[in-house]
Formats: structure tokens, C-alpha cells, sequence
């Protein structure tokens, strides 16, 4: 009997031999080769995914690029002359005449030294008055048509009347040669 246990013993022997092996083979071998392989499926689809955002982040570069090549045309085709700071009290006064010529009451207008700080060098110009709001309006889109060289920095208006007519207050900057 002893020769039968004795290969019952070497069979179980064996086969624990081969679960061992086989573990041994899965643990150290197909496991870490199959993480691998999802890592590298998951890998594949982020660079898949990256990919179409560059494609898209190209396109979006290339339309940023022709409309800014187009503002560039616009602002090279549309010249701004810019005048003198000693042509200040013509510019008050035209800047009174078309207030007057919307409707405005100008309470005071007070220019500001020229801010040579910067290039272009810049005139503050604070007008101050009575007005409707439509007329205020108007009477800064066509200063602004006149002279590109007017931007508004501020504005404050005030409610009205009956009349429709408010306080308004505005802040102009003039931007001049620094000569």
C-alpha cells in the first residue's frame, strides 16, 4: 500500500506543483501583461481623444488668425491723425459747437493737462450739462466720427425730466502727438 499512497502523494505532488506554476505564470507573467494592455488601450484612447482637441484648437488658431489679420486691415486702412496738444481750444470749441448742435447744455468743460506718460500722448476733457439721453448719445457717436482720435472714458447720466432732458457727465480723452 505504501507504493500507492506514495504515488497518490507524488500525483498531489505534481498537481500542486502545477497550480504553483500556473499561479506563478498569471501572477508574474499574463497579469502584468494584461494591466499593461488596458494601460495601454486607456493610453491610446487619451491620445485619440488630445489629438481631435488639437485638431479643434488648430482650427480655432487659424480662425483667430484671419479675423485678427482682418482687424489688422481695418485699423492700417483706417488713419487716425492725431493733432497737436497746443490745438486744444480748437478742439473745445468744436466740441461746444456740436454739443450745442445735439441739443446740449454744457455747464462746464474742463480739459485736463496732456498725459505724455504714454504713446499715444492723452488730453482728459470733463464735460459736464443738461441733455436727453438719445442726444448724448448722438452727440458722442458723432464726435467720435469726426475725430477717431475721442474715446470715451467715462459717463454718467442722470434720469431725466418730463422733458426727457437729465444731467449728464462725461469723461473724454483726446489723444494728441506728444509735440
Amino acid at each position: 500500500m505504501m507504493g500507492r499512497e506514495s504515488r497518490w502523494m507524488t500525483d498531489v505532488g505534481g498537481v500542486v506543483a502545477c497550480a504553483v506554476l500556473v499561479a506563478a505564470v498569471y501572477g508574474l507573467g499574463v497579469r502584468p501583461w494584461l494591466s499593461a494592455r488596458a494601460e495601454h488601450a486607456m493610453y491610446q484612447d487619451q491620445v485619440a481623444s488630445l489629438s481631435s482637441e488639437v485638431e479643434e484648437y488648430e482650427r480655432v488658431t487659424m480662425q483667430l488668425a484671419l479675423a485678427l489679420a482682418t482687424v489688422d486691415r481695418h485699423i492700417e486702412a483706417e488713419t487716425v491723425t492725431l493733432r497737436s496738444a497746443s490745438q486744444l481750444t480748437d478742439k473745445l470749441t468744436e466740441l461746444g459747437l456740436l454739443a450745442e448742435d445735439h441739443g446740449l447744455v454744457i455747464d462746464s468743460m474742463n480739459p485736463g493737462k496732456a498725459e505724455e506718460g504714454g504713446s499715444p500722448a492723452r488730453v482728459s476733457i470733463s464735460l459736464r450739462g443738461v441733455g436727453r439721453y438719445l442726444d448724448v448719445a448722438r452727440f458722442l457717436n458723432e464726435a467720435r466720427d469726426a475725430d477717431r482720435a475721442v474715446a470715451v472714458r467715462a459717463m454718467q447720466l442722470s434720469r431725466g425730466g418730463e422733458d426727457g432732458a437729465g444731467r449728464f457727465e462725461l469723461e473724454l480723452v483726446w489723444f494728441v502727438s506728444g509735440r
